[in-house]
C-alpha cells in the first residue's frame, strides 16, 4: 500500500487547460463537469485552473500572457515550473471540441481518490481508540456517502438545468421518479402518493390504526413491485407476519393470534402466505434503534437491494439521545427526515399524538396534539393523521369509516379523505359510494359494521385480490373531483 500513487490523467488534465487557453468558451465546460479545482491531482495544473477562474471572474480573457500575469501576481508562477509550462498546454490539445470528454475523465479519477482517502480516513480512526461506536460508525458512512456522490450533488446548481427536466416532465405527464402509489385509489387521486426526498409524519392515538394503515400502504407499494424497508419498533416480526396473513386470507386476526383457524380456512392462508413471501418487503425487528442506525441499515439495504420506500412504526420507540426528551425526539425525527434526502426516497414516520385529544368533544386529530409538535411539524413536509370516529363510541370500534386527516403538505392542499377499513382483518382501502353507500353522519350516531363480504378476498383467490388492487381505480364509482373540498 505505501507508495502507491492514486489515479489520475496528466494528459487529459493538461488538455482541458490548453484548451480554454486555446478557446475560453471551453472554460463554463470545464467548469461544470469539475467539482472544483481540487479534481486535478497535479498541483501545478490545479494553481494554473484557479488562476483561470479568477481571470474569467474578473470579465478578463484567459490567455498566455493574462494568465502568467496571475500567477505572477499570486506567486505562483514559479511554483507550477515558469513561463514555459503555461507554453506546453496548448500542445496537449487535439482539438478543442473534446474538451468535454477530458474533463469527464479527470472527474471519474477524481471521484475514485475522493473514495481512496475516505476509506484510508476510515480505517486510521478505526485503529485509535473509539469511545463511541455509533458514532464512529455514522462518521464513517457519511464519509463514504459523501464520497460516492461528491461531484453529482456537489455544490448549488444554476436552477435553469431542474427547470429544462421539469418542463419535460411535465410534457409527458410522467410522475416524478421515485413517486410511490399508497393503493388506496382516493388517497392517491388527492395527494398522488408518497413524494421521494420528503419525509411524511403519519401520527394518531392509540387504536386509531396507525399501523394497519402502514402496513396496507407497505404491502400495496410492495404488491406494485417496490422495495420496501419496514422497521416495526414495537412488535416482533411474527406479529407483522400475522397480520399479513389476516388482510390477504381474509381471516379475523384474532383467530390467527389464538390459533382457532377453521378448516376451510387454510386453502386461502396458503394462497395468502406464497403471495406475502414473494414480495419485496424486508422487516427488520431489531430493538433499540436510533435514527442513525436506521440511516446506516437503510443505505446498506439500498446499495445491496434498491430502496423505495423506508417505513419507521414509531419516532418514540427511537432512542435518539439529546439533552431533553423533546431534543431527543427532535433529533430522531430530523434524521429521518436527512434519510428521505439522502436516499431520495418517501419515509413514513408513525408517531404518537398526546392525550389533549382525549379531553376535547371533537376528537379528530390537528397538528397541536403532537407530542413536541415543533420539532416534529418542522422535520415533516407532509402530516398525516388517522381518525376513526367509532372508536370513541362504545360497542362501535367495528365502524368501517376511517379517515385520513392531511393536516400539512408543503406542495399541496390539506384535507379529509374517507377510507373503509376492516380493523379484523387489517384490511383498509378508499371509500366507494357504489359499494358502500353515502359516507356516515358524523353526528347521526349510527354505524354500520362491515360486511365480511367488503374484505379483500370475499371468497376470491389471491390473484383475484391483486387484480383488485391493481384495476381498483378503473371499477371504481368514486370519481375525481374537480377541486379539493374539505371531505372525499
Amino acid at each position: 500500500m505505501e507508495g502507491r500513487i492514486p489515479p489520475y490523467d496528466a494528459h487529459a488534465e493538461a488538455a482541458c487547460l490548453g484548451a480554454i487557453l486555446l478557446n475560453n468558451e471551453a472554460l463554463p465546460i470545464v467548469g461544470a463537469a469539475l467539482s472544483d479545482a481540487s479534481d486535478f491531482y497535479v498541483e501545478s495544473n490545479r494553481r494554473i485552473f484557479e488562476a483561470m477562474v479568477k481571470l474569467s471572474r474578473a470579465g478578463s480573457a484567459v490567455d498566455q500572457v493574462t494568465l502568467g500575469a496571475m500567477l505572477i501576481e499570486d506567486g505562483n508562477l514559479e511554483k507550477i515550473g515558469g513561463a514555459i509550462v503555461i507554453h506546453r498546454l496548448t500542445e496537449s490539445v487535439a482539438t478543442v471540441a473534446n474538451v468535454e470528454h477530458y474533463a469527464r475523465i479527470i472527474t471519474q479519477h477524481a471521484a475514485v481518490r475522493r473514495m481512496i482517502y475516505a476509506a484510508q480516513e476510515v480505517v486510521a480512526d478505526g485503529y485509535h481508540r473509539i469511545e463511541n461506536t455509533s458514532e464512529y460508525l455514522a462518521k464513517s458512512r457519511k464519509l463514504i456517502t459523501m464520497a460516492a456522490s461528491s461531484g453529482a450533488v456537489d455544490g448549488p446548481v444554476q436552477i435553469g438545468a431542474e427547470m429544462s427536466e421539469t418542463i419535460k416532465e411535465l410534457e409527458s405527464k410522467q410522475m416524478p421518479k421515485g413517486l410511490v402509489r399508497t393503493g388506496i385509489g382516493n388517497v392517491d387521486s388527492l395527494v398522488g402518493g408518497l413524494w421521494p426526498g420528503l419525509l411524511h409524519i403519519l401520527g394518531g392515538r392509540p387504536g386509531m390504526g396507525k399501523s394497519a394503515y402502514l402496513l396496507n400502504v407497505l404491502t400495496n407499494a410492495a404488491l406494485d413491485g417496490r422495495n420496501v424497508l419496514y422497521i416495526p419498533t414495537e412488535d416482533a416480526m411474527r406479529y407483522v407476519v400475522l397480520r399479513e396473513l389476516a388482510r390477504f386470507a381474509d381471516v379475523d386476526l384474532n383467530d390467527l393470534m389464538m390459533r382457532s383457524v377453521h378448516d376451510n380456512d387454510w386453502g386461502r392462508i396458503i394462497d395468502a402466505a406464497n403471495t406475502v413471501s414473494n414480495m419485496p418487503l424486508w422487516i427488520d425487528d431489531t430493538p433499540g434503534l436510533s435514527s442513525e442506525r436506521i440511516a446506516q441499515v437503510a443505505a446498506l439495504h439500498s446499495q445491496v437491494h434498491g430502496l423505495d420506500l423506508l417505513v419507521v412504526d414509531h419516532l418514540g420507540e427511537l432512542t435518539d439521545k439529546g439533552d431533553s426528551q423533546t431534543h431527543s425526539i427532535e433529533k430522531a425525527a430530523m434524521g429521518c427526515r436527512d434519510i428521505a434526502k439522502e436516499l431520495d426516497i418517501p419515509v413514513i414516520l408513525a408517531c404518537q399524538l398526546n392525550r389533549e385529544v382525549e379531553y376535547r368533544k371533537d376528537k379528530r386529530p390537528t397538528l397541536h396534539d403532537l407530542r413536541q409538535s415543533g420539532a416534529i411539524e418542522q422535520a415533516a413536509r407532509i402530516v398525516w393523521f388517522v381518525y376513526r370516529r367509532g372508536y370513541y363510541h362504545q360497542g362501535c370500534d367495528e365502524d368501517p369509516d376511517m379517515q385520513l386527516i392531511v393536516a400539512k403538505s408543503s406542495h399541496g392542499k390539506t384535507g379529509t379523505i374517507r377510507m373503509w377499513s376492516d380493523m379484523s382483518r387489517m384490511y383498509i382501502r378508499g371509500w366507494e359510494i357504489d359499494r358502500d353507500g353515502p359516507f356516515p353522519d358524523e353526528n347521526s350516531g349510527k354505524y354500520a359494521p362491515p360486511q365480511h363480504n367488503y374484505g379483500p378476498h370475499s371468497g376470491r383467490n389471491t390473484s383475484a385480490q391483486q387484480e383488485d388492487f391493481f384495476n381498483g381505480q378503473k371499477r371504481s364509482g368514486v370519481k375525481k373531483p374537480p377541486h379539493w373540498t374539505e371531505e372525499y
